[in-house]
């Protein structure tokens, strides 16, 4: 038994359809498309602020007795989890002063804001968003991979 694939292509979707048509759709996916990317850079934006507030809390929960009071605090208070709170905080150290934090998916900055990933991928990534690249999770995961293939030491 033989299966046929028929491959799609943004440009057979609208086969069959008349002009007009075809035309609104592609206006409407050409919208969603820009909402989805202005979403994402939000979300990116504001895990970074995130990140920004949780380090200053974490430093104001620091020493003078209050040592270990940070995990309870952004429990109970903030309902986050660890791992959401550390890759924030590390996010926002590594990408709160980078002009195109925009250009990165969120996914991509944790990937890049992890303890493992090498300082030269990190600056190429920026390097990357400031000629206008958009570095989703994949390029991020590729860029890493060719330094960490070069040298498999991680940032110190």
């Amino acid at each position: 038994m033989s299966t046929t694939i028929k491959l799609v292509t943004p440009e057979s979707v609208y086969d069959g359809l008349d002009e007009d048509t075809a035309s609104v759709l592609q206006h409407h996916a050409a919208t969603i498309t820009k909402i989805i990317r202005k979403t994402k850079r939000a979300l990116v934006e504001e895990t970074i602020r995130v990140g920004e507030e949780l380090a200053t809390a974490q430093s104001l929960l620091a020493g003078k007795g209050r040592d270990g009071s940070f995990r309870p605090w952004f429990r109970e208070c903030c309902g986050l989890s660890k791992s959401y709170v550390y890759r924030a905080i590390a996010a926002y150290k590594l990408f709160g002063k980078c002009p195109t934090v925009g250009h990165f998916e969120a996914r991509a900055i944790y990937l890049l804001s992890s303890d493992s990933c090498p300082d030269d991928a990190i600056q190429e990534a920026i390097t990357l968003t400031e000629g206008g690249e958009y570095i989703d999770y994949r390029r991020a995961k590729c860029i890493t991979a060719q330094y960490l293939s070069d040298d498999d030491s991680g940032r110190s």
